[in-house]
């Protein structure tokens, strides 16, 4: 029994080591391979593509094979060669494996295998969910929102759900479903680290970032850009460093913290100079012209603006530039340079991103407003609204019909004004929008004073008054106390 006992102990012992030397061996060649293959795509601006789930399984399946074509292949792969790997995969009828290494440094010629690979295999959903991504990875929207569509969560693998939940967070923040994408973010982050995928979980606290920073939620925001930040450091991630102080800049701009987000901006431009990512680079031109625009210094702001074009052709990059230009020339009332940036940013984001080419056709209806060009700024208004209505887009058409009635109030057609402000407050009331109903509200006040309703023109100014101070909107709040106080004044005499 003694004897029994020790060997027992000495056998435990031994599995245990060889277990610990297994594991060894395997992340220090995981680790290599991670590193030379996000190394390779660094210059890449935007979504990477990258599977941790399919190159954890290649890298166990050279290390076990015993043969040097399968240990040169381990080898090569190491420092980012996915050749010799792919070979011998194939060779062993791991199609689907080497077309994932493969999609590392070709996706597009990786995709056409991979979409006949899901079509023989449709229940496979881990190739499903990697086809979603390589789509995402692609700006195909449409293909990748389909392709999700076929991934059933419920049946799916712990690292299949945290992919699923990741990308489709991306499709709820484009909704303006902030709580559904937070949801998602936050199952896919649990799932990633559960699945030690640290590259990807860096990549899910980003976007969770993202969409606490658009919520305004920012010390949540502030936790999870720090999360980010520090898993890209240790993965030795220099393009996802890069990217997450981007998001901290923009995090600081919305804190007003202007000096703090000039640093982040400064190490994300430095760090993308020096790796020769030109279209991250020029998205930071314009994050910076965008807290130069907010600072009121123009003239600087415009400058950035210039070294986008001269820096980039990626057509996101240009048409946010060229939204941004606009918003610079409106502001020093340099109208009709605004309607020209305005248009090109429109024709830019036509086709990719509703939302925004809404916001820019808004934004020359707003110049064309300014130029009393009014018969063109309500025809484009109108294509606004019926754009906006048969599709979802984050896009108020309130902002629209507000518009519209400011064009009909200068035109004195004061009865059609205030229906348009009675649609526009509608819309504000439904998706609870408490300065634009406050604006809706002033707006609606002065056409009762202009009609001689002096009490109602009252009423209805001290509800845009409360509904402002509700918001916490200062400034708001401050010219609307000041228009009721010189009415009341105006009632009295």
């Amino acid at each position: 029994m003694k004897y029994l006992i020790l060997f027992a102990i000495f056998g435990y012992a031994a599995f245990t080591g060889v277990a610990f030397y297994r594991r060894m061996v395997f992340d220090h060649f995981y680790k290599l391979a991670a590193k030379a293959l996000i190394l390779r795509q660094q210059a890449f601006n935007g979504e990477i593509f990258f599977s941790e789930r399919v190159l954890k399984s290649v890298v166990r399946f050279l290390i076990k094979e015993h043969n040097p074509s399968a240990k040169r292949a381990l080898l090569y792969l190491c420092f980012g060669k996915t050749s010799p790997a792919e070979n011998y995969l194939k060779k062993h009828n791991k199609i689907f494996e080497a077309e994932i290494l493969n999609a590392f440094q070709n996706l597009s010629n990786a995709i056409p295998v991979i979409e006949k690979e899901v079509k023989k295999n449709p229940s496979r959903q881990e190739m499903t969910i990697e086809l979603a991504a390589m789509y995402f990875c692609r700006g195909n929207l449409p293909k990748a929102r389909l392709a999700l569509e076929n991934i059933n969560p419920k049946k799916a693998s712990r690292y299949v759900k945290a992919k699923y939940g990741y990308y489709q967070s991306f499709f709820n923040l484009a909704n303006g479903d902030m709580l559904s994408a937070s949801e998602n973010c936050s199952r896919a982050i649990k799932l990633f680290n559960r699945e030690r995928a640290y590259y990807e979980e860096a990549k899910a606290c980003q976007q969770m970032g993202t969409v606490y920073r658009i919520s305004c939620v920012e010390d949540v925001a502030q936790f999870m850009f720090d999360a980010a930040l520090k898993l890209n450091e240790k993965l030795g991630n220099r393009a996802g460093c890069a990217d997450v102080c981007g998001n901290l800049g923009m995090l600081m701009v919305l804190q007003e913290r202007f000096e703090e987000a000039a640093a982040y901006f400064e190490k994300a431009e430095k760090i993308n100079e020096e790796i020769r990512r030109n279209s991250a680079l020029a998205d930071i031109y314009n994050q910076q012209a965008l807290m130069l625009l907010l600072q009121k210094e123009y003239k600087t702001a415009a400058r950035k603006l210039s070294l986008v074009s001269k820096t980039s052709s990626d057509k996101k990059s240009l048409a946010f530039g060229q939204e941004l230009l606009a918003h610079v020339c409106y502001e020093q009332k340099s109208y009709k340079k605004a309607v020209k940036a305005a248009e090109t940013a429109e024709e830019l984001y036509k086709g990719s991103n509703l939302s925004a080419m809404l916001e820019s056709m808004y934004l020359r209806a707003l110049c064309l407003f300014e130029l009393k060009q009014f018969s063109e700024a309500e025809k484009l208004l109108r294509k606004i609204i019926t754009v906006s209505r048969k599709n979802e887009s984050s896009f108020h058409p309130a902002n629209a019909y507000n518009l519209l009635g400011l064009i009909f109030l200068q035109m004195k057609d004061l009865k059609r004004a205030k229906g348009l402000f009675l649609q526009s407050l509608s819309l504000e009331q439904k998706n609870d929008r408490l300065t634009g109903i406050a604006t809706d509200y002033a707006n609606i006040s002065l056409i009762e004073y202009r009609c001689g309703n002096f009490d109602a023109a009252e009423k209805t100014l001290q509800t845009a008054l409360e509904y402002a101070k509700a918001f916490g909107e200062n400034e708001l709040s401050k010219i609307i106390e000041e228009r009721l106080n010189k009415l009341k004044i105006q009632l009295k005499q």
